[in-house]
């Protein structure tokens, strides 16, 4: 179940229980039977939602708190340091039976209204995963000195296609959804103008705030490699 139909049933929740209230005072007991009945309704279906058993290992649940989606494949970003040599690592899981190709890109986001954005290159991770599959990309990345040592906050969008459709869903957990694209200049112009009005609006994305290591390599290859930790099949743990 995913985020948007939770906050729904949370709305319903809230409204059943103003109902309940009002019934209560106008009617008495009668007054809670369609309001109490379509509570009870919505609170099983949470606690079904919540507490249904996965058909594969929940690999991004058991290591981040907190990890992202879009349409079906599931990831977290984490920097990764070997000597003097960076990388960026996605891990990456697939909630449905079959193949999903995505694309996940992050770039520093903007420090006030659209502008001040780092000059660090945007990072695009193509990624082809299984049904239900775990597995890790691993991109060489370079930071120059200024920005080492630094905390940067990161935009990150995502797009994932399965061409021979979804099928069953496998895990019924989702993550932060991420949108599409990321702000583009008529979303600033908007907030800008937004501001000028005294009425601020703002296009949200999907951020991540990281401090980038020091004492590693300005420039990087930027190589890709992608492997696959676990299908299904496999037992359920990795090492």
């Amino acid at each position: 179940m995913n985020r948007s139909v939770k906050s729904v049933l949370a709305l319903i929740v809230i409204v059943c229980l103003f109902a309940s209230a009002f019934g209560w005072m106008d009617h008495g007991i009668k007054g809670l039977i369609v309001p109490g009945s379509l509570l009870a309704a919505v609170f099983a279906l949470l606690i079904w939602a919540e507490f249904r058993r996965d058909h594969a290992p929940d690999f991004l649940r058991q290591q981040f708190k907190r990890y992202f989606e879009r349409d079906g494949l599931c990831f977290a970003i984490l920097p990764w340091v070997k000597e003097d040599a960076f990388a960026w690592r996605v891990f990456f899981q697939n909630r449905y039976e079959r193949p999903c190709e995505a694309l996940i890109a992050f770039r520093p986001a903007t420090r006030f209204v659209g502008f001040g954005r780092a000059s660090l290159p945007e990072v695009r991770v193509p990624i082809r995963c299984d049904g239900g599959a775990f597995g890790l990309a691993t991109i060489r990345f370079g930071i120059p000195q200024k920005h080492q040592g630094r905390n940067i906050q990161f935009e990150v969008i995502a797009f994932a296609q399965f061409p021979d459709g979804k099928g069953k869903m496998l895990r019924f957990r989702d993550g932060i959804r991420v949108g599409r694209k990321n702000r583009s200049a008529a979303d600033t112009a908007v907030s800008a103008l937004s501001i000028m009005a005294l009425h601020p609006h703002f296009t949200h994305a999907a951020t991540l705030k990281l401090q980038l290591p020091i004492d590693v390599q300005a420039e990087a290859s930027g190589e890709i490699t992608q492997e696959i930790l676990w299908r299904p099949g496999d037992p359920e743990t990795i090492e």
